[in-house]
């Protein structure tokens, strides 16, 4: 797939809780103290994931996917556990993840997480393909952040993935594995390991993780520091503990949206206007084929779209099959779908409804109607028109016009004649550099 890297951009500020560095802030305590604090912490720890971890095996029904609480934004997020981790480990991390309005898929197929790092990728990429997943963000703890960083090496799955956000992971081992057997579960993490030695020595996909270290972490003393990585110090210890603080998971949602799209926002504009550009009388569309109306139901199948308020009455019913994000001043005097045939939302902004029909899928088409391709003009990549060659019978002064389409700015690349119209595809022309 012709994808290119996903790249980071800076997080809107300083994330509460955290302090970017490379390494762990120095303590100014006394080193007894210092002592004293890590076996608190490491107790702590410990006294939480025990019982956590043992209910976690008590037989209940896999879930996959956690729907986004609200209104969607941002990437959609595969969450890995670490080892001996099965999916309902990472539940707390992945229910804030989903209230902060991310859609949050679970890999239950990893079990315990007890397959080599190789291994544990081929599962997580066999799901990305079934699940038809990309264009994701991968969080992950402790080893999944090793199995996430195959994936980045991997050329038959780096372009599904922006970026990766990993909470402890022990990129370069962790000195408890040092006594361990190398091919044991745990003796994997040994600074000696084959598997962790050749994921160590490859940097090329090092700036696209986010690596967040606890302050103190009793599993990996060393930290979670990877060279050329972005790093952060959390400012909760424990291993463990972090996956369930609210701070924390805010610290994620922030690292996890400052990841770029990799793939291009295609924001077509689909609408059927006459000779001199006109595409009605602002209440209903002046013109009906039958060949046009199937044409658009099948094109916008499977994709959100956006209209306004007037457009939506006028269709007179949720499309199915779609998500409409309708646009009105009034939100709470929509009433939203409840059949399940379909998918509705109403926002009060035009920038509102693009940022979630962006959150949903990289093809968005822009409904009507002309106030609301006015407001969205200048997103727009793709112009999908229907263009009659009749006049339409509509009052000049209270006909509304889609905006002009200037030669200079699109060009028309498709049209299929059907008599009385034409189906015409147009494409920005490429905006000259300002430098």
């Amino acid at each position: 797939m012709s994808r290119t890297r996903g790249r980071r951009r800076p997080a809107n500020g300083p994330a509460a809780g955290a302090e970017p560095s490379g390494r762990p802030a120095p303590r100014g305590r006394r080193p007894w103290l210092r002592r004293l604090h890590q076996l608190a912490v490491g107790v702590a720890d410990w006294a939480y994931v025990l019982p956590h971890w043992a209910a976690c095996w008590l037989p209940r029904r896999p879930v996959e996917t956690i729907a986004p609480r609200g209104t969607p934004c941002g990437a959609p997020v595969v969450v890995l556990p670490g080892v001996l981790e099965n999916w309902r480990f990472q539940l707390p991390l992945a229910r804030g993840l989903a209230t902060r309005g991310h859609e949050v898929h679970l890999l239950p197929q990893l079990g315990a997480n007890l397959a080599t790092f190789p291994d544990a990728a081929a599962i997580v990429a066999a799901e990305l393909r079934r699940r038809a997943l990309d264009d994701v963000v991968v969080v992950a703890h402790s080893k999944g952040g090793l199995v996430a960083k195959e994936l980045l090496l991997d050329p038959e799955t780096t372009g599904r993935l922006r970026g990766v956000v990993a909470v402890g992971t022990p990129f370069s081992g962790s000195t408890w594995a040092r006594v361990l057997p190398a091919r044991t579960m745990l003796g994997a993490f040994s600074p000696r390991g084959l598997d962790l030695g050749r994921l160590l020595a490859d940097v090329s996909v090092n700036d696209r993780i986010v690596s967040l270290s606890p302050a103190w972490d009793e599993v990996i003393p060393e930290g979670s520091h990877l060279a050329g990585a972005h790093n952060v110090t959390l400012n909760r210890s424990g291993h463990f503990l972090p996956l369930v603080h609210p701070d924390v998971h805010e610290i994620v949602h922030a690292h996890v949206d400052s990841f770029e799209r990799i793939t291009p926002m295609r924001i077509i504009a689909i609408a059927i206007v006459d000779a001199d550009g006109v595409l009605g009388d602002g209440r209903a569309q002046p013109f009906e084929f039958a060949e046009d109306w199937a044409r658009y139901k099948r094109v916008t199948l499977g994709h959100p779209m956006i209209m306004g308020r007037a457009t939506h009455d006028a269709i007179g019913r949720w499309l199915p099959g779609r998500t409409t994000i309708v646009v009105t001043r009034r939100p709470d005097a929509v009433q939203l779908p409840t059949d399940g045939r379909a998918t509705g939302y109403a926002v009060s902004s035009v920038e509102d409804a693009l940022a979630l029909a962006r959150s949903l899928d990289d093809v968005v088409y822009v409904a009507g109607g002309g106030t609301i391709y006015r407001a969205l003009w200048d997103a727009l990549t793709e112009l999908d028109l229907t263009e009659v060659h009749a006049r339409a019978d509509v009052a000049a002064d209270k006909a509304v016009h889609l905006p002009e389409v200037r030669p200079e700015e699109w060009r028309e690349v498709r049209r299929e004649p059907r008599g009385e119209f034409d189906f015409v595809g147009y494409e920005r022309v490429p905006r000259a550099s300002s430098t």
